[in-house]
């Protein structure tokens, strides 16, 4: 892990009880929100359980909390892949209007 990730995960603590908003973990850290937000997805790549719940960041503090989570994230993405099937074969699509 580099050192911008471990300064993030050293930020966060474990459980909801230390949620952390990303514009408090941005300003802490120095940084844009889109650079924290790629710096928390290098992080859970490399294995950091990093968790977004209720409008914040923190570590999971068990297993169950990683689950409910990974349940989250597994729906959001059910629902960008349907979102998208139907924009690309909706009847009304007509290349001619983009």
């Amino acid at each position: 892990m580099d050192a911008e990730c471990t300064r993030l995960v050293n930020l966060l603590g474990k459980g909801s009880k230390h949620i952390l908003k990303r514009n408090e973990l941005s300003a802490w850290l120095g940084i844009s929100d889109r650079r924290l937000r790629k710096m928390i997805e290098q992080c859970q790549l490399e294995g950091v359980p990093i968790i977004n719940m209720s409008n914040g960041y923190y570590k999971a503090e068990s297993i169950e909390e990683l689950r409910q989570y990974i349940r989250r994230e597994r729906k959001r993405s059910e629902v960008i892949e349907n979102k998208c099937k139907v924009l690309l074969y909706t009847e009304w699509f007509d290349e001619n209007n983009f």
